[in-house]
């Protein structure tokens, strides 16, 4: 099986932050929960009051820690909707292409949280191209793939991702207002 989904939204989000400049070696360096869809949560919670988030104020932060935070919150929604899967399917592998999937932290963030995580090389890719390369076809333009290291901070993140779930799920259960303030600056 292949599904396809994209982070549209997210990208908005990180328009104005120096997202280039973020180390994977500086993810989960604190503990700042953050939800970065400023268009509402997306599947499959589908919560048009519930856009970027934070669990603290974040006013004091510079821009460079604000682009980790919101990454982070990217990685963990990334990885959320990875182990939901994998609670009804046999999921092996996630493949990440295009936009977002460019930048490092996101990409050793979540090869830390998934099962093996392959970056595809070329622009195009989409669904039709990963349901070829997932089914063992020979498509030579579908075989450039890069699998992805994990972060050298992986259980640190990995405890952080534990506490960004229950705190998400605690927010989602208790309404909008128990996410925090909304950081927006």
């Amino acid at each position: 099986m292949a599904c396809e989904g994209t982070l549209n939204s997210i990208a908005a989000a990180l328009a104005d932050y120096p997202v280039e400049r973020c180390v994977p070696e500086e993810l989960a360096s604190d503990n700042i929960y953050c939800v970065a869809e400023p268009s509402g949560l997306g599947a499959p919670y589908f919560r048009r009051d519930i856009g970027l988030r934070f669990s603290e104020p974040v006013d004091h932060l510079g821009p460079e820690r604000m682009a980790l935070l919101l990454q982070e919150g990217i990685i963990f929604r990334v990885a959320r909707i990875i182990e939901d899967f994998r609670h009804e399917l046999d999921v092996k592998s996630v493949y990440l292409a295009g936009g977002l999937s460019n930048l490092p932290c996101l990409q050793q963030g979540i090869a830390s949280l998934v099962p093996v995580a392959y970056r595809l090389l070329q622009s195009d890719a989409g669904l039709a191209g990963v349901a070829q390369l997932a089914s063992g076809a020979s498509a030579v333009s579908f075989r450039r793939v890069q699998r992805l290291a994990a972060s050298a901070v992986e259980a640190r993140l990995r405890r952080k991702f534990e506490g960004w779930k229950l705190w998400l799920d605690g927010s989602l259960e208790s309404g909008a207002q128990g996410l925090g303030k909304r950081g927006i600056r």
